[in-house]
């Protein structure tokens, strides 16, 4: 395997890996969107009707992002959706630390002891880390194909 082609191999992993966190996050929000409402108004970063569109779009959207990463069906635009996602998660997360807000998103609403539930600046850095990955995703998965078809 050549240099080119381990990147790639590397850019294709953090794409699936990028998707499979896309629908875990979806899921969570979709299995109680109420909850996901509720989280989005205790952060207070969005008028009263954005709420609500909100609560609606975002999950729809991530489940469409991870099925599209996992299925290499527009892959790269995915990947590059997903980045600016995270970049508009990472601002307001930073916003609500700065604002000293310590509500949670409930982005990922999985049993998890409370030790490892993120708040405040861990979110940040979380949000950080996912935004890295879509960067590795789109710096060394530059050539995403579509599975050709045998016949």
């Amino acid at each position: 395997m050549n240099n080119k082609t381990q990147w790639h191999v590397v850019g294709q992993g953090a794409a699936i890996l990028l998707g499979l966190i896309f629908l875990v996050a979806s899921f969570s929000k979709i299995g109680d969107l109420a909850d996901f409402h509720q989280s989005l108004d205790k952060l207070r970063f969005l008028p009263v009707w954005g709420g609500g569109l909100v609560t609606l779009l975002v999950p729809g959207l991530e489940l469409t992002l991870g099925l599209c990463l996992l299925s290499r069906m527009a892959r790269r635009e995915a990947v590059f959706v997903a980045g600016a996602l995270l970049l508009v998660f990472l601002g307001l997360s930073v916003e609500a630390s700065l604002a000293g807000t310590t509500s949670s998103c409930n982005c990922f609403k999985l049993p998890t002891p409370s030790w490892l539930t993120l708040q405040g600046w861990g979110i940040v850095a979380r949000n950080v880390a996912l935004l890295g990955l879509s960067g590795v995703a789109w710096f060394c998965g530059k050539n995403y194909q579509a599975p050709e078809e045998d016949g």
